[in-house]
């Protein structure tokens, strides 16, 4: 990828209107910069380079001076080869307590040769950069289909490199096969201004079904928006099954920020989920003291 194309992706996601309440800084990362970091993260055995966070342990709140207004993070996958085609399942809801897949999203998202780790870059001052690995990166980030995380697919082609911004959905890795399938939709009729910049390098609205070489660049971590309460009879609202929404967080909502030695999102505070879902219990006589935030990785 030339480092113009680098450039206008970096762009873009620090131009974005953060998925985090409390975060609303640029991420400022610069072609030379990223390249420098793949380099090295990859050199170094995935080690995280920068300012380490402390140990902690079931429960524990993060301290804040650490996953405070300090940085954001920009998540890349790469991929040796992929497809990019409908999904069969598109529209299907959730059944039997099984998500369909793809998470029922119009396209499947399908990456191979995908070496295991997905690399993570944070903007200054830290500049923390590493590698998760891709199994527990999934889980810490979370794809709820109430607040599915953006990305954009740098794919090689036969006319060159292609640009499609999409969002992602329920996805499934085979490590020994080295697969990463997404459901995807696509963000062709995009009129904000976050994905703006590459919004515009989209030449169609859609990838050819097959591709070479690629790289997917995923946004930050979500925020926290929702009150939830456990309801059984609820198949296909909010980030899992059986999961009901009850409202809003109050004061909310509830920024989250990348821990890279949890590989997952905390409130970027060191707020305690129980504190964030006692809010909701004292605001909303529905939740019969039984409310609670999903938080990916940490619920």
């Amino acid at each position: 990828m030339d480092a113009s194309r680098f450039d206008a992706l970096t762009r873009t996601f620090a131009a974005r209107r953060s998925r985090r309440a409390a975060l609303r800084g640029g991420a400022g990362l610069g072609a030379a910069a990223l390249a420098a970091h793949l380099g090295r993260a990859a050199a170094q055995d995935a080690t995280p380079v920068g300012t380490p966070e402390p140990e902690m342990g079931p429960g524990a709140a993060p301290d804040p001076a650490t996953l405070g207004e300090d940085g954001t993070f920009l998540f890349v996958q790469t991929a040796t080869s992929g497809s990019f085609a409908p999904n069969p399942n598109a529209g299907t809801p959730a059944a039997g307590g099984e998500a369909a897949p793809g998470g029922g999203a119009e396209y499947l998202l399908t990456l191979k040769g995908h070496p295991g780790g997905t690399v993570f870059f944070s903007d200054r001052p830290q500049r923390i950069f590493g590698e998760a690995p891709t199994e527990q990166f999934l889980a810490g980030l979370g794809f709820q289909p109430d607040n599915p995380p953006n990305a954009a697919l740098v794919a090689q082609t036969e006319d060159g490199d292609d640009v499609v911004v999409l969002e992602l959905l329920t996805p499934t890795y085979d490590a020994d096969a080295g697969t990463l399938i997404y459901g995807a939709t696509i963000l062709a009729e995009y009129e904000g201004e976050g994905l703006s910049h590459v919004a515009e390098q989209q030449m169609d609205e859609a990838l050819p079904e097959a591709f070479g070489r690629a790289s997917l660049f995923i946004d930050d971590c979500p925020d926290l928006e929702a009150c939830y309460i456990t309801d059984v009879s609820v198949s296909t609202e909010g980030p899992g099954v059986g999961l009901r929404k009850v409202g809003v967080v109050p004061d909310g909502p509830v920024g989250t920020c990348w821990s890279w030695s949890a590989f997952a999102c905390h409130p970027c505070d060191g707020e305690s989920l129980y504190d964030i879902g006692q809010r909701c219990n004292e605001t909303y006589a529905e939740c019969a003291d039984s409310c609670f935030v999903y938080a990916p990785g940490l619920s």
